[in-house]
C-alpha cells in the first residue's frame, strides 16, 4: 500500500512539472488554429490600416522571414549546445537500433 502511495505521488508531482508546457503548447496550438486569434494576422491587418500613415507593406511571409532569420541567429549562436543534443540524439538513436 506504502508503494501505490508513492507511485501516485510521484505520477502527480511528473504530471504538476510539465502541466505548464503542456498547456503553452495547447494554447498556442489554438492560437494559430484559429485565424481570428492568430497574433501574425491580427499583427498585419493592423498594419494594413496604419500601411498609408508608415509606407511599410507588413505581411505574414515577411514576419516569417524574420523570424526565420532570428531563429538562424539563435542556432549560430547555441551552436555548441545544439550540436551536442544533436550528437547525443544521434547516438542514443544508433544503439537503441543496435542492441534493442
Amino acid at each position: 500500500p506504502m508503494q501505490a502511495v508513492a507511485v501516485e505521488a510521484d505520477e502527480a508531482n511528473s504530471w504538476s512539472d510539465v502541466s505548464v508546457p503542456v498547456s503553452t503548447v495547447l494554447l498556442l496550438t489554438i492560437l494559430l488554429a484559429v485565424d481570428d486569434l492568430n497574433p501574425v494576422k491580427i499583427l498585419c491587418s493592423y498594419a494594413q490600416y496604419y500601411q498609408g500613415v508608415t509606407s511599410v507593406l507588413l505581411t505574414e511571409g515577411r514576419i516569417g522571414c524574420l523570424a526565420a532569420l532570428l531563429l538562424a541567429a539563435l542556432v549560430v549562436h547555441q551552436k555548441e549546445r545544439m550540436l551536442y543534443y544533436c550528437v547525443r540524439t544521434f547516438f542514443r538513436c544508433t544503439f537503441n537500433n543496435m542492441f534493442f
